[in-house]
């Protein structure tokens, strides 16, 4: 019939049939699978992972925090501040310009006597004081050795002779020394004095033991 004719001429069942009987272009379950992807892998990511941090996390403390304290503090004073300093005033030093002062003071007291035998006996007399007051010294004395200590004994031998008006409450030299030198020792202002007499009698005053004095 008409209905079993293509428009070629060709028999329908006989194209059915040839397409039952023609392998399939699908690919048998029992086949393997293909080994390369049936598409190409995902590219790189569309933007790149976020770096690193910007700083190293902070590290461990580098040493431990501070302990307490591995002493108590510091009590108070176990005594009282001294009140007064503990060193003499420096004004009662010998200094120097003592020595000096001294010096002048004994040419005022010459030049204030107009008699040469007066002048002569004044300076001898210091001369002498300073003299006895050393010569005294007795080594095997084991109480008191005397020696130059500002103190004479009229009585000693040695001091026989010893002018009586050089060094009394109204004698000049002794006034001298209560009223501007009473705060170094007796001695060293007898040998201040006579080494001042030494200078003033030498040749052009060029006998001076102030280098010598201690």
């Amino acid at each position: 019939s008409c209905d079993d004719l293509s428009e070629d001429g060709v028999d329908s069942n006989d194209i059915l049939d040839a397409i039952i009987e023609s392998p399939s272009t699908q690919p048998n379950a029992s086949e393997d699978p293909s080994s390369m992807p049936s598409r190409k892998p995902t590219s790189n990511p569309t933007s790149k992972p976020s770096k690193e941090p910007t700083r190293n996390p902070t590290k461990r403390p580098t040493r431990n925090p501070t302990r307490r304290p591995t002493r108590k503090p510091s009590k108070r004073p176990t005594r009282n501040p001294t009140t007064k300093p503990t060193t003499s005033d420096p004004s009662s030093c010998f200094t120097v310009t003592t020595y000096n002062s001294i010096d002048a003071d004994i040419e005022t007291l010459k030049n204030e006597i107009s008699d040469e035998g007066a002048r002569s006996h004044f300076l001898g007399g210091i001369l002498r004081l300073a003299a006895h007051d050393f010569m005294d010294f007795d080594p095997f004395n084991t109480q008191n050795q005397m020696g130059p200590d500002g103190c004479f004994d009229p009585a000693h031998p040695a001091n026989a002779g010893l002018p009586q008006d050089i060094w009394c409450r109204d004698c000049a030299l002794q006034t001298l020394y209560d009223e501007k030198y009473s705060f170094v020792s007796r001695a060293d202002f007898w040998i201040a004095s006579a080494n001042a007499v030494v200078r003033q009698t030498s040749v052009n005053n060029a006998l001076d033991l102030r280098e010598t004095f201690a």
